[in-house]
C-alpha cells in the first residue's frame, strides 16, 4: 500500500471517530457513555455493577404496542442503532442506558408510576424515578426523548413533528409527554394540578384569563413541565418561543427575579 492510500486511510478513520464523538455528546445522557460495537447492542457481556442513572424501558407480556415500539426504534437504521453508535448501551440488565425489562420484574417501580398501559418508560437514579414519558401526548418515543429522560434537557433539533394526540384536550394548552413529578407524586389527579398549579409557586406565573378547572389531565401536566422546565433553564429555544407566546410576560418576569434570571 502507498504512503499517500495509507495518508488518505487515516484522514477517513479519523473524520469518522470525530463524528462518532460529537453524536455521543448531543445524544448521549448526562453520565458518560462508553462506545461500544453494534454487536453488543442489546446483548450482557459480563457482569457488571447497576448503572447508578438509567433509562427503564418496562414492557408486558403480549402487549401489541410494546411489540410496535420496539420494532420501530430497532430497525435497521433506527433510533436504537444510532444511539448505539453513540455510546449508549441498551439490554435487559440493568448496567446499561437503556435497560428493557419486564413489568413483573419491576412491579415495585410499576406500583410507583401507577400505571397500567404498555409501554412505560422512565429514569430512575439512585433507585428514585426522576422524570416520565407518557405516551399520546405529541411527543414521539424516540432517542430524543430517551435522551430528556436520561439528561432532564430537551436538546431536540426544532422544529418538532409532533405525533398525533390520542388523550383528552380541550385545545387550551399544547400538550408534551415528558414529565416531571409534582411534589413527588408521578400520576398526580387533575384535583391536584390544579391545587399545586394555583398555589404560592405557580399562581404568579398564570395567565388571568385561564381557566384551568376547564382543561384536561394532560394538559395541566404539560403546564406544570413547561414552567417546571423554565424555571431551571432548561427549555430549548423552540419551547422557549412557545412558553412567551403562551405566558404572560409580567409572569415570566417574576419567575427569572425568583430565580436570578433576568
Amino acid at each position: 500500500m502507498s504512503f499517500r492510500m495509507l495518508v488518505g486511510l487515516a484522514f477517513l478513520l479519523g473524520f469518522w471517530s470525530a463524528g462518532r464523538a460529537t453524536l455521543a455528546q448531543t445524544v448521549g445522557g448526562s453520565e458518560s457513555v462508553s462506545v461500544v460495537s453494534n454487536t453488543s447492542s442489546e446483548k450482557k457481556t459480563e457482569p457488571a455493577e447497576p448503572r447508578r442513572t438509567r433509562v427503564v424501558f418496562i414492557v408486558a407480556e403480549g402487549c401489541e404496542e410494546c411489540d410496535r415500539v420496539l420494532s420501530r426504534l430497532r430497525r435497521p437504521g433506527g433510533d436504537f442503532e444510532t444511539m448505539i453508535a453513540a455510546g449508549w448501551r441498551i439490554g435487559s440488565s440493568p448496567e446499561n442506558h437503556i435497560q428493557i425489562v419486564d413489568r413483573l420484574n419491576v412491579a415495585d417501580l410499576v406500583e410507583k408510576l401507577s400505571v397500567k398501559n404498555f409501554p412505560t418508560v422512565a429514569c430512575i437514579s439512585n433507585d428514585e424515578i426522576v422524570r416520565a414519558f407518557s405516551s399520546g401526548c405529541t411527543t414521539p418515543l424516540d432517542a430524543w426523548t430517551l435522551n430528556w429522560l436520561m439528561k432532564g434537557k430537551d436538546e431536540r433539533p426544532t422544529p418538532l413533528q409532533p405525533e398525533p394526540v390520542r388523550v383528552a384536550t380541550t385545545g387550551n394548552y399544547p400538550l408534551r409527554g415528558n414529565h416531571w413529578s409534582v411534589d413527588g407524586i408521578w400520576n398526580p389527579s387533575k384535583e391536584l394540578l390544579i391545587q399545586h398549579l394555583r398555589g404560592s409557586v405557580h399562581s404568579t406565573q398564570l395567565a388571568s384569563t385561564w381557566k384551568i378547572e376547564t382543561w384536561e389531565h394532560e394538559e395541566l401536566r404539560s403546564l406544570h413541565d413547561n414552567l417546571h422546565e423554565h424555571e431551571m433553564g432548561g427549555v430549548v429555544p423552540s419551547s422557549q418561543q412557545l412558553l412567551q407566546q403562551q405566558h404572560p410576560a409580567s409572569s415570566f418576569t417574576t419567575a427569572r427575579k425568583m430565580y436570578g434570571k433576568f
